[in-house]
């Protein structure tokens, strides 16, 4: 089962097979990988604190995988922390191959809610002009 899988197992709130496919995966996946899955899992089993001790754990030995980090910045801000999601979403942001618009959102949303309006224009004006015309034409 690959990674996907299981997330897609996690998203639909299968957590008793989610985590049996998580361990019967785990010697094939890389460890950040699991480790994400992991946290994700605990995370809608209610395990907050455990989840949130994985992630940390995963963003720190792993600083290259941008997975933990946004999922642990949109945990954080589905629990209405969107100041204690901004160091996380901002690594998602810098570190994202491309500038989309999907890239860039929770960063925005978590300062827009923590009332940094002009952070989170600089943000929406870091897009490059292509996604900014895309957005723009959704709206119209």
């Amino acid at each position: 089962m690959t990674e996907k899988d299981i997330a897609k197992l996690v998203a639909s709130g299968n957590i008793n097979e989610a985590r049996k496919r998580l361990e019967e995966a785990k010697p094939s996946l890389p460890e950040s990988a699991f480790l994400n899955l992991l946290a994700l899992v605990e995370a809608v089993s209610g395990n907050r604190l455990v989840s949130e001790s994985i992630f940390l754990d995963a963003i720190q030995r792993f600083p290259e995988d941008l997975a933990p980090a946004a999922n642990y910045a949109s945990q954080l801000m589905s629990q209405g922390r969107y100041k204690d999601a901004i160091p996380f979403a901002r690594k998602v942001w810098k570190s994202a191959t491309s500038k989309s618009i999907q890239n860039v959102m929770p960063l925005v949303t978590a300062y827009l809610d923590s009332a940094q309006v002009e952070k989170a224009r600089e943000v929406l004006n870091s897009l490059p002009d292509s996604e900014k015309k895309r957005e723009r034409a959704k709206d119209g």
